[in-house]
């Protein structure tokens, strides 16, 4: 009874220190983000020449095609802006500041590049590629492998914030993991070839001789 009373005792330890280690990394994430704002903002008010502004994601629609956006809260005018595309491949937004009338400009570079993250194996190394470009999954992403049922078998966890998707008894094998992250099937074994079809019976045909 007191062995079954401490166990329970260690579980709920074990869980409490489980919960204790995701809201650790929530917080450092948030600290992340703030340092990275704030990094931004005093080299604005230091006078840099430029002032560099995230684009964060902001929603995915059923079809998968995501949007990401930002608030230009430093573009303020009391006229029209006009938008146009630059000689240099981005696109370009000028306006008339407020007050003081300066001519300024804010620039979107359409070039993107997908975040990616590596785990590394003794039989090979898989690179997780961010579907979105909008998603650091280098910086706001978590990926730890934990032992399976078996020795062949691990559990991967993706932690990104508060979300976490596990993947429990998955092949430890970097190929085969790959192979089931993607949702791609395993490949076919043949076990012969079907000779007649009668009911739900399928008899097989006779293997060649070989030489």
């Amino acid at each position: 009874m007191l062995n079954h009373e401490k166990r329970q005792q260690e579980a709920a330890l074990d869980n409490s220190i489980a919960g204790k280690e995701n809201q650790r990394t929530v917080k450092g994430l948030e600290l992340d983000s703030a340092r990275d704002e704030l990094a931004r903002l005093t080299n604005g008010a230091q006078g840099a020449a430029d002032v560099a502004l995230a684009v964060p994601l902001v929603g995915t629609d059923a079809s998968g095609l995501s949007a990401c956006g930002a608030l230009l809260t430093f573009a303020k005018a009391d006229t029209t802006p006009f938008l146009l595309d630059s000689a240099t491949g981005r696109v370009a937004f000028y306006y008339r500041g407020s007050g003081d009338g300066q001519f300024s400009a804010a620039y979107l570079d359409t070039a993107t590049v997908r975040s990616t993250q590596r785990l590394s194996g003794t039989d090979g190394t898989i690179l997780f590629t961010a579907r979105d470009p909008g998603v650091d999954i280098g910086k706001d992403t978590t990926i730890t492998v934990t032992a399976g049922a078996a020795t062949t078998l691990c559990t991967l966890t993706i932690t990104r914030a508060s979300e976490t998707e596990t993947f429990q008894n998955v092949p430890r094998r970097a190929r085969d993991l790959a192979g089931v992250i993607n949702g791609l099937p395993d490949e076919p074994v043949r076990i012969g070839t079907v000779a007649s079809a009668s009911g739900r019976t399928l008899p097989l045909a006779a293997a060649a001789p070989s030489n």
